[in-house]
């Protein structure tokens, strides 16, 4: 995984920069706004309403979770063609078979 040094360089940014920039980017999204990248995707926030869960672990079997803002990314058409050009197989997850 890149850190936001490597990042950094890549883009030609001193670190505070990128991070400034990442911060922003984060900060406009969590006051409600879509951020898109063109070319790139959108970064937003969406609000996952409140749910029971279940599990043998709690003591009576569920447990409520409240409300919460949840950050996401979805990728634009262009990105998802040069991620999957070449007919390369997609890498599998952890765990699956």
């Amino acid at each position: 995984m890149a850190s936001l040094h490597i990042v950094a360089r890549a883009a030609g940014l001193k670190d505070k920069e990128a991070r400034q920039l990442f911060l922003a980017l984060f900060d406009t999204c969590r006051e409600g706004h879509k951020v898109y990248i063109h070319g790139f995707g959108t970064f937003y926030v969406v609000t996952q309403a409140a749910r029971t869960v279940y599990s043998p672990q709690i003591p009576n079997g569920k447990a409520d979770v409240p409300e919460r803002l949840a950050f996401r990314f979805r990728q634009s058409t262009k990105l998802r063609a040069i991620l999957n050009a070449g007919g390369k197989k997609k890498p599998k997850a952890k765990g699956s078979k």
